[in-house]
């Protein structure tokens, strides 16, 4: 599992994210066009790329898979590797009056006494894993 690392900046402060990463082994990669025997040489780059969840990446491509909150890229030899999208509110950080809440594929900071309305004070973000 390989760890991609992105800086987040916001109110000032520097926020260090970590996310998960994963190399997809080749069984689950669903592709259908496994053995390429058959193809002429000429159209071999045509056909190369990678499957995932149903859906065909083009070599040295991406897609972000929403609905499970994760983005894939297939590299030029059709290599899919596969990471966690989002990230999740460090619990330590939340001020008391403070909750934090699901909103896509991470979450926010908002009042207790109001859902609506964006926490004040700063907080810390993780990976999710």
């Amino acid at each position: 599992m390989k760890s991609t690392i992105a800086v987040l900046f916001g109110c000032g402060l520097i926020q260090v994210v970590i996310s998960q990463c994963r190399t997809v082994p080749k069984a689950e990669k669903e592709n259908p066009m496994e053995n390429t025997d058959w193809v002429p040489d000429e159209f071999l780059s045509l056909i190369k790329g990678c499957f995932y969840n149903e859906q065909r990446i083009g070599a040295g491509g991406s897609f972000a898979f929403a609905d499970i909150c994760e983005t894939c890229f297939c590299s030029e030899q059709s290599e899919l590797t596969c990471c966690v999208d989002g990230f999740e509110i460090d619990p330590k950080s939340l001020s008391s009056d403070c909750v934090a809440i699901k909103d896509g594929c991470g979450q926010k900071a908002v009042l207790r006494s109001d859902l609506k309305t964006t926490c004040p004070s700063d907080v810390f973000v993780v990976g999710r894993r």
